[in-house]
């Protein structure tokens, strides 16, 4: 998985995101500070999310629905 999280800009919740293709993992780090990881995110979905104007409303409404997820620990 990429080291580095992808800005996200214009968000008021998410913070960076990242995907690892091969886990097919999805972090998503918020401006709190916190980071949930989703897991069997797959590349279609992944790309949905990178491009969707509302980061927090696809996190909402799509991949904390269809995904389980978890908290990570800092």
């Amino acid at each position: 998985m990429p080291d580095e999280f992808s800005p996200v800009y214009g968000s008021s919740n998410v913070d960076g995101i990242k995907y690892d293709p091969e886990t097919r993992e999805c972090r998503v780090r918020f401006r709190g500070g916190s980071t949930y990881v989703y897991y069997d995110v797959d590349q279609g979905e992944y790309d949905q999310f990178f491009h969707a104007p509302s980061k927090g409303r696809f996190v909402n409404q799509i991949l904390r629905r269809s995904h389980r997820y978890q908290r990570e620990h800092d």
